[in-house]
């Protein structure tokens, strides 16, 4: 019972404080639930602390709007002259690793040929990988942390006529 009074008198103090005299409101008291905090909220689950993500570097050094590594509308056809969606011309992508983790290992193959091979001891903020000669070849990454995959992707570059 004092629960529901307490709310009550706090309920007209906040009234009373926010009225600024040029319109009246009427609401019912009887309308608003008041529930316990553990019996209807839900947590979210924890993020998992890392985004991947990658970018095309056009020639006159500008960055694709989108996302070719998560954005599967994307068409990657022909980027090298400027082909499929991209804007303009692309002979580089950009890598980008956002989060806060520890122990990473970053593992990026242009086609058949490991590229990028590089462990990150206490990663937090941004880490940009540039990937050069790509848009015709499929690039995949892989991040892994204690040999379990945290993170694996890859871009469908794709040429021809």
């Amino acid at each position: 019972m004092t629960f529901s009074k307490n709310t009550y008198l706090l309920f007209v103090a906040f009234l009373f404080l926010s009225y600024s005299g040029k319109a009246q409101v009427e609401i019912k008291v009887e309308d608003v639930k008041l529930t316990k905090k553990s019996e209807t909220f839900e947590y979210p689950p924890p993020p998992t602390g890392l985004k991947v993500s990658a970018y095309l570097i056009y020639e006159d050094s500008t960055r694709s709007t989108f996302d070719v590594l998560n954005d599967t509308t994307v068409v990657l056809w022909n980027t090298i002259i400027g082909g499929g969606d991209a804007e303009k011309p692309s002979r580089r992508t950009q890598v980008t690793l956002f989060g806060n983790l520890d122990s990473l290992k970053v593992t990026i193959y242009n086609g058949k040929k490991r590229v990028v091979n590089q462990k990150l001891s206490n990663f937090g903020g941004f880490y940009d990988f540039i990937i050069d000669n790509t848009g015709c070849g499929e690039v995949k990454v892989l991040v892994t942390k204690f040999n379990k995959i945290v993170y694996q992707g890859r871009i469908p570059f794709h040429c021809g006529e």
